[in-house]
């Protein structure tokens, strides 16, 4: 027999048994096929025969699917816990029927910017405007204030069965951390029917021009506020642009709101955009901090809003930009409230 065909015989037909080398669990003697394979028993702390093996496989399988599953129900009854404690902090209010008329026309234009954007086909609820696919306002912040406006005056109302991470629970209370990401329930009606009716009779009152009165008084303070808020956005983005950190406050708010009295939007977007050229321009020139840069767009913004109607400046009217002016509110402002269209951007409305 050629020796070729005796190490396969013996590789086939042979094993080889160590009786110092036992299974931990049953005893059995270590059995080995081949050298690799008794050397790899050799260096194992504890060895475990196939069968004993599987069977610890399996085990440890188990106790792993079981604690999983006691994990699982750990969550489940930590979530049902905070779970109620959202349904005792936002209670749903009762549906009662609005009067259109009765609202004022911030409400009026708020509802019909939240609806257009995320109401669900019955106008039961208000998807998570974080997760709408059109903007509802040109900030995030001012996104905010539409919905806290909404929910404080019982049109909106928290849907408890939002997602938990959008609330802060400290101390047993239950404080709503991001606005933007919870649901609502609409309340200004009980009954599908009702509701549709009222976002109808909103539609209908503001295209026939047959405004309450307090509507007409009420309107320059909200065309000054959504102006505002398109010049806040507009200079953010162009900061931002330019990698200028800058967040606006009460300063930067009093200063659109007196250019915006003098100038439309189209002219308020021309002095951002220089504004924020120079302040790019004042961070190079003088090596000063960003913010610092930043900062003086503001100053620099007052200055020329100041030369421009004292010496009546032919100023560039500027386009509107899609990242802050094609949002629902303020669609519903220039095309169903005001009928200006586009006119709203480059000509004072009022």
């Amino acid at each position: 027999m050629a020796a070729a065909q005796l190490r396969h015989v013996i590789r086939e037909s042979c094993i080889a048994v160590d009786p110092d080398l036992r299974c931990a669990a049953c005893g059995s003697m270590a059995v080995a096929t081949t050298r690799a394979e008794h050397l790899e028993a050799r260096r194992r702390p504890t060895w475990y025969c196939p069968e004993c093996a599987e069977r610890r496989r399996q085990q440890q399988r188990e106790a792993e699917r079981r604690r999983a599953e006691e994990l699982m129900a750990e969550r489940r009854a930590e979530e049902e816990r905070l779970r109620a404690l959202v349904r005792t902090s936002f209670p749903v209010a009762p549906l009662k029927p609005v009067d259109p008329e009765a609202l004022s026309l911030s409400e009026g234009v708020y509802l019909l910017a939240v609806t257009r954007a995320a109401a669900t086909e019955d106008y039961e609820r208000i998807k998570p405007i974080a997760d709408s696919p059109t903007l509802l306002s040109p900030r995030a912040e001012f996104d905010r204030i539409i919905l806290e406006r909404l929910s404080r005056n019982a049109l909106l109302c928290v849907d408890p069965d939002s997602i938990l991470d959008a609330f802060d629970f400290r101390n047993g209370a239950v404080h709503l951390r991001r606005p933007r990401r919870v649901a609502y329930k609409c309340a200004f009606a009980p009954t599908t029917e009702a509701r549709g009716w009222l976002i109808d009779q909103l539609e209908a009152v503001f295209a026939s021009g047959h405004w309450p009165e307090h509507w007409r008084s009420e309107l320059p303070e909200v065309v000054s506020l959504i102006g505002i808020e398109q010049c806040i956005a507009y200079l953010e983005l162009q900061q931002a642009e330019r990698d200028l950190p800058f967040r606006a406050g009460t300063k930067t708010r009093a200063m659109f709101q007196r250019m915006l009295e003098h100038h439309s939007l189209a002219q308020a977007f021309n002095h951002i955009w220089v504004a924020a050229r120079y302040a790019a321009d004042h961070l190079v020139r003088s090596r000063i901090s960003r913010s610092h840069a930043a900062n003086s767009a503001v100053s620099f913004l007052n200055t020329r809003m100041e030369r421009a109607r004292h010496e009546h400046w032919n100023l560039k009217p500027f386009r509107p930009d899609p990242r802050c002016c094609r949002c629902t509110v303020v669609d519903v402002l220039n095309n169903t409230v005001l009928n200006l269209g586009d006119l709203a951007f480059t000509r004072s409305p009022l």
